[in-house]
């Protein structure tokens, strides 16, 4: 079974690694601006924009939560 990726990449499937895992983040693609706070503040590298937005990999993403914190459009919200 495979899910699309987080924040709105279509329907790209992620690693078998991710596929069992609940991602902790997900993207507002209609807020993001793709000004790169979040990709230059991520420990991991895991951020990227794709697409006029951030994208997460979920397979590098260690949930630190810095990019929510730092989102200036509060694009990035945790997922309950």
């Amino acid at each position: 079974m495979c899910r699309p990726h987080i924040g709105g990449h279509g329907n790209k499937a992620v690693s078998e690694q991710s596929m069992w895992r609940d991602e902790m983040y997900k993207v507002d693609v209609e807020k993001c601006t793709a000004c790169e706070t979040c990709v230059e503040i991520c420990p991991t590298e895991s951020i990227s924009i794709v697409d006029g937005h951030a994208f997460i990999d979920v397979d590098e993403c260690i949930e630190c939560g810095s990019c929510a914190a730092e989102c200036p459009e509060e694009a990035i919200m945790e997922v309950s």
